[in-house]
């Protein structure tokens, strides 16, 4: 029950937020962030420093990463892998002649 109340003092941007960092971790970017969030650079700040003082987040070596309670807050929710499943399509790649039609990926006849 405990819990529940502390994830009620979290907003949606701040589980991402959390996400994100679970998936960069120690590689992250603020500008980065805040531009995906549509968050100004104080309101990251603040929402940054409001899950330090939840322990979602924490300071190691002058980085900032996710805690164990933040991953398991974020596996409660459903959102631990996020930002990690964007695994980008390969496609092959080969040149068409000039007489041949270019025909879409995933297009369908």
């Amino acid at each position: 029950m405990k819990q529940n109340v502390r994830d009620s003092e979290i907003k949606y941007q701040e589980f991402l937020i959390l996400a994100y960092f679970r998936a960069n971790y120690k590689k992250y970017d603020f500008a980065d962030v805040t531009q995906m969030m549509g968050m100004t650079y104080a309101e990251m700040q603040n929402s940054i420093e409001h899950m330090l003082e939840l322990k979602y987040l924490v300071c190691v070596n002058n980085n900032i990463v996710i805690s164990k309670e933040g991953e398991n807050v974020l596996e409660e929710k459903g959102l631990s892998n996020f930002f990690c499943n964007h695994k980008k399509e390969l496609v092959e790649k080969k040149q068409l002649g000039i007489d041949e039609p270019y025909i879409p990926i995933k297009f369908k006849m």
